[in-house]
């Protein structure tokens, strides 16, 4: 004999609607993305990603380990000991690193996007990395320890001292650096050969904008500290 319906009119052993509409086709939907990023071939996908990122930077980067992973906004590729060996012999290394495709209309024009995230000793990055003839990042580099940047041919006997945060978009175009960024920084000490001591600052503020013609091109600038503002 069939078991009476419940008072709703449901048998007891049936799923809630819920479950059978939502959880069991978006829990389908989440193994299909782990098994297939289980199959990923890594190694030549580190490979890959470090010879881009390397020419787009104009420096030798190296990744220690790489697998996949997810994240909010989808599938991710998560990197670890990422290491950035710059022209002059300078290296800013990241603990940990994290890209997925990035949500861009770029996309159709023929232009990768990848939402790159990552933090180390040299600070933290949270942007979008456009991979093309004319590759560019777009978004924030923050806690940036500055006496790590290498500063020597744009400051020459000079320094530049402190933590700061930078948020622009900055293209390379033929091997050239172009765009803009504003830049704040915070307890450090600027020093330029015409200044017979380093400046101390609590905040400094600037808009810079990189062309053709001009490597840096201050278009404001604003101190203060416990010397001068």
């Amino acid at each position: 004999m069939k078991p009476a319906p419940t008072a709703a009119g449901v048998d007891d052993d049936e799923l809630p609607r819920e479950v059978r509409v939502i959880w069991i086709p978006l829990a389908c939907v989440l193994l299909v993305v782990v098994f297939f990023l289980a199959g990923l071939p890594t190694d030549r996908i580190g490979q890959l990603a470090s010879q881009k990122l390397g020419r787009a930077l104009g420096a030798r980067v190296t990744i220690g380990a790489l697998g996949p992973g997810l994240s909010l906004g989808g599938p991710v590729l998560a990197a670890s000991n990422v290491r950035i060996e710059l022209a002059d012999g300078s290296a800013l290394t990241f603990d940990r690193a994290r890209v997925r495709p990035a949500f861009s209309l770029r996309w159709l024009r023929g232009r990768p996007a990848f939402a790159i995230e990552a933090a180390g000793e040299a600070g933290r990055i949270d942007g979008t990395l456009f991979t093309s003839s004319e590759p560019g990042f777009e978004g924030t580099l923050g806690d940036v320890d500055l006496a790590r940047l290498p500063l020597g041919g744009t400051l020459p006997q000079g320094s530049f001292e402190g933590r700061a945060t930078a948020t622009g978009e900055i293209h390379w175009l033929a091997g050239a650096a172009q765009g803009a960024f504003d830049l704040v920084a915070r307890d450090g000490s600027l020093a330029l050969p015409i200044l017979p001591v380093a400046l101390p600052y609590a905040t400094l503020r600037a808009t810079v904008a990189m062309t053709e013609t001009a490597l840096a091109d201050i278009q404001s600038f604003a101190l203060d500290g416990p010397m001068v503002a």
